[in-house]
Order: structure tokens, then C-alpha cells, then sequence
């Protein structure tokens, strides 16, 4: 049988897989499928490997003409609210995910690179 560890770990790349899925607008459900993945694994491996992988999650989306935000936001909802080792629940981490370090230094200087002119 699988260690907890080794599960966690498949749920943290299961995220990177559906950030390759997402190609286009209607693929918002892999969005979705990426982000259960995160719900589930409630931070139960390193939340750094975990920024890492949601930042890709949010730039696919973001490429792929769909707006991630909200989609964080409502997994976030329904995620767990009970806080972990690095004082975060899963609820916080999804829902102000925009709102971190991580994102101001590492996805939002992407996303202005993906903006068209007008």
C-alpha cells in the first residue's frame, strides 16, 4: 500500500497535469480538477512545492483566456478550514492565494507579460 506521503505527493502532481490539460477557455474544468487535487491534499506536503505547482495551475488558466480567480475562490470555500503547521487552512491558502508573496514576485510578472494590447 501507498504512504500517506507518496499519495500527497501524486495529489501535488495531479495539480501539474491539469495545468498541461488547460489549453483553451472550455477547459476550465481541468482548472477545477487541479484545484480538488490541491483541496485534498490540505497542505500535506511542503506548501512551498504547493505554491509552485498552484502558480502553474493559475498561469494555465490565465493563458488559456480563463480567469482563475474565482475558481480559486469557490474551491477554496469548500476546502478545509482547519489551520496546519505553517498557521494556513487550505480555505486560506486557495482563496488568498492572489493575495501572497509567492504571487506578487512570481505569477502576477507573468500574467502582465500575457496581457495583449488593445
Amino acid at each position: 500500500m501507498a504512504s500517506k506521503r507518496s499519495i500527497l505527493s501524486l495529489l501535488r502532481d495531479h495539480i501539474g497535469r491539469a495545468s498541461q490539460m488547460i489549453q483553451q477557455p472550455s477547459d476550465a474544468h481541468w482548472l477545477r480538477v487541479g484545484l480538488a487535487a490541491a483541496s485534498i491534499n490540505d497542505l500535506g506536503t511542503d506548501f512551498r512545492d504547493t505554491y509552485l505547482s498552484l502558480g502553474g495551475l493559475y498561469l494555465a488558466a490565465a493563458r488559456a483566456g480563463i480567469d482563475p480567480a474565482p475558481h480559486f475562490a469557490e474551491i477554496g470555500e469548500i476546502s478545509s478550514h482547519e489551520k496546519g503547521l505553517q498557521n494556513y487552512s487550505t480555505c486560506d491558502f486557495l482563496v488568498r492565494f492572489h493575495q501572497s508573496a509567492f504571487f506578487a514576485s512570481s505569477v502576477r510578472p507573468k500574467l502582465k507579460s500575457l496581457q495583449r494590447p488593445m
